[in-house]
């Protein structure tokens, strides 16, 4: 079976390598799978087979003809019509990036069985696990007012460097974006356009893998802030394995983590008027679906 892929180059990719492009608007495909398509002829440019370091234009037309097809099936968790709950495989985008790529993202996805649906929250690309999303602009309301007022507890599982000093934290700071490097920081104090946040963690259980000591945590944030639990755990000496932007990249290379060993295992709503018949309800997504094989020997 052949599936053909298509896309229009946008604005926003102007002068981008072809391979690289299809590496970030087909996410899933893999580097080598991708690779592999161009060598093989296997993907056109405007009608023709080009190489995979061409610049691109913007508006060039892109096909891609995928040998064994390109799976867009999404995980459903809960749906009952007003509210959904659904499993974001890691690696998977939840939108298009700053630049407007994106064929394949988990809100695409959603809008291929539910074409209303609005999300309400977003996880990191390289963050798996549990999202819900709105399906109605009362449901989306209803949500957002629950985030805004912390009215709903995540929590992840997060692999960090080293042995941790105490095998349970409650970690509180402010944290202060910088856009012009699309990272974060963490203060002590409060500063100007900086926002509390809190990290409540607890040991799972200390490993050692490659000779590497490490630690599996279970993670909950009161506080949902961009990074924050990267950041966070940066902060006090333990990144996250995988993580290059806030971790230790000597470490990742050795271990060949590419991507941060972060999960959202499960949300759940808080009892509260405001959640109606949604009080004390919790979405969880399938451990089984964790593809470190650290956390599949422990668990």
């Amino acid at each position: 079976m052949i599936t053909k892929l298509t896309s229009i180059v946008p604005a926003g990719a102007q002068g981008l390598e072809l391979a690289r492009y299809i590496d970030r608007a087909w996410p899933m495909l893999g580097k080598a799978r991708a690779a592999k398509l161009i060598k093989q002829k296997q993907v056109k440019r405007n009608g023709q087979r080009p190489e995979g370091d061409c610049r691109l234009k913007a508006g060039d037309e892109i096909v891609l003809y995928v040998d064994g097809g390109y799976d867009t099936s999404l995980k459903i968790l809960f749906d009952d019509g007003f509210l959904m709950a659904f499993y974001k495989p890691q690696g998977l985008p939840v939108d298009v990036d700053a630049e407007g790529i994106g064929e394949d993202t988990a809100l695409m996805r959603l809008r291929l069985v539910k074409p209303d649906a609005r999300l309400v929250h977003r996880l990191d690309t390289g963050t798996g696990g549990v999202m819900l999303a709105a399906l109605c602009k009362k449901a989306e309301d209803m949500l957002l007012s629950l985030f805004r007022q912390h009215l709903l507890i995540k929590t992840y599982l997060a692999c960090v460097c080293e042995r941790m000093e105490k095998p349970d934290g409650r970690l509180t700071g402010f944290l202060l974006k910088d856009e012009a490097r699309a990272r974060v920081r963490v203060l002590a104090q409060k500063a100007p356009g900086a926002l509390s946040i809190e990290t409540i963690y607890s040991l799972i259980e200390t490993i050692q893998e490659k000779g590497e000591t490490l630690s599996w945590l279970r993670v909950q944030i009161p506080t949902g802030r961009t990074h924050q639990i990267r950041a966070h755990m940066a902060s006090i000496g333990h990144p996250l394995v995988g993580d290059d932007k806030y971790g230790r990249r000597e470490i990742n290379r050795a271990l060949n983590a590419k991507e941060p060993r972060l999960w959202c295992k499960s949300i759940e709503i808080m009892p509260t008027q405001e959640a109606g018949a949604y009080a004390g309800m919790r979405f969880e997504a399938p451990a089984e679906e964790i593809k470190w094989d650290s956390w599949q020997t422990l668990s």
